[in-house]
């Protein structure tokens, strides 16, 4: 559910790429501190564009 609120608010997939491609890159690369940072970044990313989306479900 989460995927498909944070989906529209990238400006391009090659955004949302570069993002998930820099994680994994520093995990395969054994660098866990930066696979750390990368990925907290994420985390705040996508907790600041999910509190700011609008609700896109109603409850009848």
């Amino acid at each position: 559910m989460c995927l498909t609120v944070l989906q529209p608010s990238y400006r391009v997939a090659e955004e949302w790429i570069a993002e998930h491609r820099g994680i994994a890159e520093a995990i395969f690369d054994g660098n866990g501190p930066l696979a750390e940072i990368r990925l907290g970044d994420h985390e705040d990313d996508a907790l600041a564009r999910l509190t700011s989306a609008p609700a896109s479900v109603s409850i009848a």
